[in-house]
């Protein structure tokens, strides 16, 4: 079915749009705290559940499409790839470079299709072993090798 004759997809976006419009329009109003409401305050909290709401219903309508299905196998692997490294850089400093090379290289192997866990592991220690012992020991670069 096509996504834009739903009408989920039509109702959520017309809710998020209304929501939206509420917020703009309430943008003057002042919202004060929980303990000393303003008048702002419901409205404005009301509109963005309504943006809230119409957005996930809006999602929803779209997530049972099989077009976004077969989007989402063309795209895992570019997407466990580019999370892996980010995982990497967020990870590199509390963790060390081992383990953290080696959960990058065991993240990065699931993105196949033929995905086999026992291999993966086994790939990433060595993976990590090799990069830890040239980046490391051989480079002698200033990283820490194991978490902190």
């Amino acid at each position: 079915m096509d996504i834009l004759r739903r009408t989920d997809f039509w109702g959520g976006t017309l809710c998020a749009a209304i929501g939206a419009l509420a917020l703009w329009l309430m943008a003057d109003l002042r919202m004060g705290s929980v303990a000393a409401m303003g008048p702002g305050f419901t409205p404005v909290w009301l509109a963005r559940i309504l943006v809230g709401l119409g957005l996930l219903l809006a999602l929803k309508s779209v997530a049972g499409s099989e077009t976004l299905r077969w989007r989402w196998q063309a795209l895992r692997p570019m997407v466990t790839v580019l999370g892996a490294i980010v995982f990497f850089a967020l990870m590199l400093a509390p963790l060390g470079f081992a383990l953290t090379s080696f959960m990058l290289l065991l993240v990065s192997a699931a993105a196949g299709r033929d995905f086999r866990p026992r291999e993966a592991l086994i790939i990433a220690l060595i993976g990590a072993l090799s990069a830890t012992a040239l980046f490391i020991f051989l480079l002698k670069l200033n990283i820490a090798a194991w978490p902190l």
